[in-house]
C-alpha cells in the first residue's frame, strides 16, 4: 500500500485490497507515481527479477486526492508527521518529477540489482553466529574508533594495538542469531557474556537480556561489519 498521508491506499479505495499479491522481499524496491486522476503502485525484489505492477488506475475516492491536493514536503524514510512507526529499515530513496514509464523503473530496477543489495560483509564473508566483530567508524575523520562499551554505555573509542585487553575486548562483539529474527544477528559483548548491543530512542545501549521487548531492540540486518 502506499502512504498518501491521509491514509493507506493499496487502490482506488483506502486500505487492503485483498487482490494485492503478498510478498515478502528482504530487500524491496517499491514506487509510488502518480498524474491528475492516474496514480499507480510497482514493486519487486531489490535483489532478482524485475517489478510487477500492484495497482494502475484512477486516484482514491477520498476528500482532496482527485484532484490532487499537494501542500509542504514529501519526505523519504519516515510519516509525514515525522513519526517513526512503521516496521521495517528506509535504506535510499529518490523523488522525480512528471510520471515515469515503466520502461524507466525497469531500467531503474536493472541498476538496483546491480548494486547487489545484500547481507554479506565488505570483505565478502557472512557474519556468522559464533564469530567475533568489530564496528569500525567510516568517516573519514574517525576510522581508528570502533563501537565500544562502558558499563551500559556505548559509544566510538579509538582502539589500536597499543589498547589494553579490556578496551579491545570492549569494542569487540560474538555474533548471535538474531533474538526475535533469526533472518538478522544480535550483538553480544565479549567482555560482558549476555548483554546485547541494542537502540532505544535513537540511542545505542549495552543491556541484558531480560526477555522482554529487548530481543526486538537488539536484532540487526547484516550488511555492514567487519570481522576482527
Amino acid at each position: 500500500m502506499a502512504d498518501l498521508e491521509n491514509g493507506l491506499f493499496s487502490g482506488v479505495n483506502p486500505g487492503y485490497n485483498a487482490n494485492d499479491p503478498t510478498v515478502n522481499h528482504r530487500f524491496l524496491t517499491a514506487i509510488v507515481k502518480g498524474e491528475p486522476n492516474h496514480w499507480a503502485i510497482r514493486a519487486g525484489n531489490a535483489q532478482s527479477g524485475g517489478l510487477s505492477t500492484f495497482y494502475n488506475g484512477p486516484r482514491p475516492n477520498a476528500p482532496g486526492y482527485n484532484p490532487m491536493k499537494k501542500e509542504g514536503a514529501i519526505i523519504l524514510g519516515i510519516g509525514g508527521d515525522n513519526c517513526h512507526g512503521s516496521a521495517g529499515t528506509f535504506y535510499e530513496g529518490v523523488m522525480t518529477s512528471g510520471y515515469p514509464s515503466d520502461a524507466t523503473e525497469n531500467a531503474v530496477q536493472s541498476n538496483i540489482l546491480a548494486a547487489g543489495y545484500g547481507t554479506s560483509t565488505p570483505g565478502g564473508g557472512l557474519l556468522t553466529p559464533g564469530s567475533a566483530v568489530s564496528l569500525r567508524a567510516t568517516t573519514a575523520c574517525c576510522t581508528t574508533r570502533y563501537l565500544s562499551h562502558s558499563g551500559s554505555s556505548v559509544t566510538t573509542s579509538v582502539v589500536n594495538a597499543a589498547s589494553s585487553s579490556t578496551e579491545k575486548g570492549n569494542a569487540s562483539w560474538t555474533v548471535r542469531a538474531g533474538l526475535s529474527n533469526s533472518s538478522c544477528v544480535s550483538l553480544e559483548s565479549r567482555n560482558t557474556p549476555g548483554s546485547f548491543l541494542r537502540h532505544q530512542n535513537y540511542q545505542l545501549y549495552l543491556n541484558t537480556n531480560d526477555g522482554s521487548s529487548l530481543a526486538d531492540d537488539v536484532s540487526w540486518v547484516a550488511s555492514s561489519a567487519w570481522a576482527s
